[in-house]
């Protein structure tokens, strides 16, 4: 079937906006109907009949290809622009009736007037595009209340996604479905509202729950109820919170849907050009998901003399990205999911169609429950979840710390490098020997087991001895670099209060040895180069040994009060995590391992043992080249390193640099490249793999407070964010809701991690809500404050934080730190808002504050750019409106660099957007839409750029350049 030509045919505007949709690849699928047809069927006959229905052959098609001597498939199909699916059956059954000789053609008259649009009234033509738009005025009054009604706008939804949106659809689209349910049919008649109204509300309720939203809303097609006229779409917004029963859903929505459709007369285009609403290429405006009641069977044809049978018809292109059909008859309602291929899996399809069949059940037996105790999984189902997200009864355990791991290393393999960096190399026997030497200067010093000791040494081989003596002595160990700590050192030496410092021998004055010493009273213990070559066998263990119950050492994070917080975790935690590590990458002898992450986090330590533990070698990264991807690079190759641990960010570095020198043939001993701190992009891990490809890659996520929790290897491409993926052995994942119930598939909700390797608090006893126990779940807990949900295969996805955290080159900040910091500046009077002087001047400066904040957190946690505002957006609450700060922000950033259309391109089309909408925009950089253009005006304004600039620019193309500036850019390209 030919498309139609909306230039040389008058068109409504649902016309138009169809247009629209097909340009964008969104446009609605044909209604057909297909059927496989038996016995003696006379094709021409058939045709014939066809043509007293419709002659309009342009906008809809009758095909009867014979497949066998006595077997025909019969396909009808009409363009979406000119009629609904009402009316598709309507032709079915008159084209049965014409072929019976009983009928007569009755609608073919209406059905071409209804087509040329005279039966729609008059007409006028859209500027500039030989268009012709009916002049269809509905009530001014039922526009308002559309407006009203759809304010404020419903946000874009969180959907469950397997990947984000593409800039271009390919228009591939799938369908899971389930058969017609009449125990559902009686359950939703018990409901007491109209069969439409329960199971859009359960719609509306099920998508909430996946993103949290208050306001969600859902399109359904309505038939125009004229032949030859297209549906339109209404946009059906719900207000909800997880208290609300679902009968309060349904009493609101219950009226809601009678009022809209008694204003369906207003067409969706007239609607949307008078809200403020974003346009985007690939996304119908205000809805993402389709709701499409069908509450009659679709027709069947019927032959005299032969036997019909309907046929399935393939999946179209879905105009949203879900679409949810329900052909509800006397059997039930059957229930259908057309989803949009490029953003969905089967597996992922189908446990949205089956939680939403759950969660219907469950509403229309008990609609007094609340919408957050609606279950979305059956028993079975919330069972078996919950036994792939607890892995804590097989950690693997190796039984014994890292101290008596190395001890055994010493002894088995007493020559085997163990440390290999820039200031040599040291042996397993070496290093024992070193670490033992050290455990009895610090025992001299006044260390005792218990006590904490810090160790703060430039990186070398001596660094790791001072390492393994501070736990050979009992203590427990707090491992800082030799950069400088700013205040954040200081506050950190004053909550540990450790018993002694390691420093290296003779180093240079350091500001923070030299306040520890004079102020916290400290003792500084000298290290010294480790001896290379000590006696031959392997010295004894020191006493007393440290047990797995001792604590190994104390990490430090940021804290929401500006003061870091302490974690302290076990030598029984320190030791599984390194024993599982080893073991899952396949760390040992003659595996060489790099020492990236910086000494002050965490993961350094799991790291060094878990190579130290396992008897490979360990290569600390020089400090001059550990931020350098080239020379990083250069020397991953020159020392043949297998097994290297960074952060995604810094990942991308070494990707740019390997795609530019054409250098990964090099890296040809990297087996594996462990991505941590930070989410991972799926379009940086398929990077990665393509330049890699016999690398091993993971990505492993877990906060300092449990070691870490999760981990997901990747084997194929990504396209979307990569998982954080399922629990590490020893530990349990479990996202939850605000009430703390277990989220199922699909829902986002806090990420909150179970098992023993759970630090027990932060010292001092901080904040002890987040170590708060879960109902029902035995054993210690840790809240992440991380928003996550499980994916349909039972990976954990990170989805943001639901505070203020970030994460700035894999360290772990708090927002509300540099507010505090900021706020206590002479010239900020809160957040980032300056006092001003009496000329109206700010008093401070980028500057100011930039030395303001090095001071509290050293030179690594700088923030790059500074906006000041006169005032910061606050929500009903008085809180912070970050989400509008962050609108406001980018708006003065775009207003401060705007100018005014250059000549050339720009005037030419500023001249095209003034005959449009009567009066040129004033900033290149302005939008199309911002300044009053519709979507109605899009073909028009094309049209104009076609005929004055010599350019084809599509509809897609232009909704990804909509702005004056990047239109002109786009036309002089392709013109």
């Amino acid at each position: 079937m030919s498309d139609p030509e909306y230039r040389d045919v008058p068109a409504s505007e649902v016309q138009q906006g169809l247009w629209l949709l097909r340009a964008l690849g969104r446009e609605p699928a044909p209604r057909c109907r297909t059927y496989r047809v038996v016995g003696d069927l006379d094709p021409a006959a058939v045709s014939g009949a066809w043509r007293r229905v419709w002659a309009e052959a342009e906008r809809a098609e009758l095909t009867v290809p014979r497949l066998a001597p006595d077997e025909y498939r019969v396909r009808l199909a009409v363009s979406a622009a000119f009629a609904d699916e009402d009316f598709a059956d309507t032709l079915v059954r008159e084209l049965s009736e014409l072929c019976a000789g009983t009928g007569q053609a009755r609608s073919a008259g209406r059905l071409d007037d209804a087509v040329l649009g005279t039966a729609h009234g008059e007409s006028h033509q859209a500027p500039g595009t030989g268009s012709v738009i009916a002049a269809d005025q509905p009530d001014p009054d039922a526009l308002a209340w559309w407006l009203s009604a759809l304010t404020p706008l419903p946000s874009e939804l969180a959907l469950p996604a397997d990947r984000p949106r593409p800039e271009r659809a390919s228009g591939r689209c799938g369908e899971v479905g389930v058969p017609a349910d009449p125990e559902l049919r009686r359950l939703i008649a018990a409901a007491g509202a109209p069969p439409f109204v329960v199971m859009l509300t359960a719609l509306q309720a099920l998508l909430h729950r996946y993103t949290g939203g208050d306001r969600v809303a859902v399109a359904a097609p309505v038939a125009s109820g004229r032949p030859g006229s297209p549906a339109d779409v209404l946009i059906l917004p719900a207000d909800i919170e997880p208290k609300h029963t679902f009968q309060d859903l349904l009493d609101r929505a219950a009226p809601l849907v009678a009022t809209a459709l008694a204003r369906r007369d207003v067409p969706l285009a007239r609607v949307l050009g008078a809200l403020p609403v974003a346009r985007e290429a690939q996304r119908v405006p205000l809805a993402d998901v389709v709701f499409d009641y069908r509450e009659r069977p679709a027709a069947v044809l019927a032959i005299p003399g032969t036997v019909v049978e309907p046929c399935p018809v393939p999946a179209d292109p879905a105009p949203a990205d879900l679409v949810l059909r329900v052909d509800d008859s006397q059997a039930g309602p059957a229930l259908t999911l057309l989803y949009d291929a490029d953003q969905y899996d089967p597996a992922t399809a189908h446990m949205i169609l089956r939680q939403y069949r759950t969660l219907l059940r469950h509403a229309a037996r008990t609609p007094g429950t609340a919408v957050g105790e609606l279950a979305l999984d059956t028993p079975g189902e919330a069972a078996r979840a919950a036994a792939e997200a607890d892995c804590r009864a097989d950690d693997g355990a190796p039984g014994h710390t890292v101290v008596e791991a190395i001890r055994r290393r010493a002894s088995q393999d007493p020559d085997t490098p163990a440390v290999d960096g820039p200031d040599g190399t040291l042996t397993y026997r070496a290093l024992y020997a070193a670490a033992v030497r050290l455990a009895e200067d610090l025992r001299a010093a006044g260390v005792r087991a218990g006590d904490a000791a810090v160790v703060r040494l430039p990186v070398g081989a001596r660094q790791y001895a001072a390492l393994l003596g501070v736990l050979s002595a009992g203590a427990h160990l707090s491992w800082f670099g030799t950069a400088d700590t700013g205040e954040r050192g200081r506050a950190v030496l004053g909550a540990l209060k450790p018993a002694a410092m390691l420093a290296a021998a003779g180093s240079a004055p350091d500001e923070l040895l030299d306040w520890y010493r004079a102020t916290a009273g400290g003792r500084i213990v000298a290290v010294g180069e480790p001896d290379p070559a000590p006696r031959a066998h392997a010295p004894a263990a020191p006493a007393p040994s440290p047990t797995l119950a001792d604590r190994a050492y104390v990490a430090f994070t940021s804290g929401s009060t500006g003061v870091p917080k302490g974690i302290a975790q076990t030598h029984a935690a320190l030791a599984q995590f390194a024993a599982w590590m080893a073991a899952e990458f396949e760390i040992g002898p003659g595996v060489r391992v790099a020492q990236w992450v910086a000494a002050e986090h965490d993961p350094a330590l799991a790291e060094t043992f878990a190579a130290l533990g396992s008897g490979a070698t360990l290569c600390p990264v020089p400090e001059k080249i550990r931020a350098n991807p080239e020379s990083l690079l250069d020397w991953l190759a020159a020392e043949r390193i297998g097994v290297l641990q960074t952060v995604p960010s810094f990942a991308r570095e070494i990707l740019r640099v390997l795609t530019e020198r054409h250098r990964a043939d090099r890296l040809g001993a990297l087996r594996v490249l462990l991505l941590m701190g930070e989410a991972l992009p799926g379009e940086l891990a398929d990077g990665l793999m393509a330049a890699l490809p016999l690398v091993r890659l993971a990505n492993l996520y877990g906060p300092t407070e449990t070691v870490a929790a999760t981990w997901h290897e990747i084997t194929g491409a990504a396209a979307g964010p990569v998982p954080i993926g399922r629990p590490i052995p020893g530990r349990g994942a479990l996202v939850v809701d605000q009430d703390d119930r277990v989220c199922p598939a699909g829902v986002t909700g806090e990420l909150v991690v179970t098992g023993r390797y759970v630090a027990d608090g932060y010292l001092g006893g901080h904040d002890r809500r987040a170590f708060a126990p879960l109902p029902g779940v035995e054993g210690p807990c840790y809240r992440t404050g991380d928003l996550a949900r499980r994916r349909a295969d039972g990976a954990l996805e990170y989805r943001g934080r639901k505070d203020s955290q970030v994460k700035l080159y894999g360290s772990r900040l708090e927002l509300t730190d540099v507010e505090a910091a900021l706020a206590g500046h002479p010239t900020v009077a809160i957040c980032v808002v300056p006092r001003r002087g009496p000329d109206g001047e700010p008093l401070g400066s980028p500057d100011q504050w930039r030395t303001h904040l090095r001071r509290r957190f050293g030179r690594a946690l700088l923030p790059a750019l500074y906006r000041t505002l006169d005032r910061l957006p606050r929500t009903v609450t008085g809180k912070v409106d970050r989400p509008r700060l962050a609108r406001g922000v980018a708006a003065a950033g775009r207003a401060a660099a705007a100018r005014r259309p250059a000549a050339g391109t720009e005037v030419e089309l500023a001249a095209i957007w003034a005959g449009l909408l009567g009066a040129p925009p004033e900033h290149a950089d302005e939008s199309f839409f911002a300044v009053g253009g519709t979507s109605l005006l899009v073909p028009a304004l094309l049209h104009q750029v076609r005929l004055r600039l010599a350019a084809e620019v599509t509809a897609a193309q232009f909704y990804t350049h909509q702005s004056l500036a990047a239109l002109a850019a786009l036309v002089d390209r392709t013109s």
